[in-house]
């Protein structure tokens, strides 16, 4: 007769059987070793850092040559015109579907919003 139940007092054989047991075993019990402290959980950002990513230069290229006086700003992370172009590329949805008119445009009415004090 075959049994599926453990067997309480296994036995430990040096060489190992070509076919495997009818009952194996899986023990529980916890390792004698444990290895140092546990590993940091992973973060997840959905926020950018503060540095600009290589991503998002040639947007801000495009928008240095439609508005030259805002070069500085654009560079400010304390900037409306800066805080405007974050908004343009990281909050717009669907950012790739618009031309880069309307992304100018976009980043225009970002800055009034922001320099009108919008939160």
């Amino acid at each position: 007769s075959v049994s599926f139940q453990p067997s309480a007092h296994p036995t430990l054989s040096a060489r190992p059987t070509a076919l495997p047991s009818d009952s194996p075993t899986v023990s529980q019990a916890p390792t004698t070793n444990p290895t140092g402290m546990p590993s940091s959980p992973p973060t997840i950002s959905h926020m950018p850092s503060n540095s600009p990513t290589m991503e998002i230069e040639p947007l801000r290229t495009m928008l240095k040559r439609a508005a030259p006086s805002s070069t500085s700003e654009l560079h400010n992370s304390n900037s409306n015109q800066y805080r405007a172009l974050h908004w343009l590329y990281y909050e717009l949805e669907e950012y790739e579907s618009y031309t880069n008119g309307e992304r100018i445009q976009l980043w225009t009415l970002g800055t009034f919003y922001y320099n009108t004090l919008g939160h």
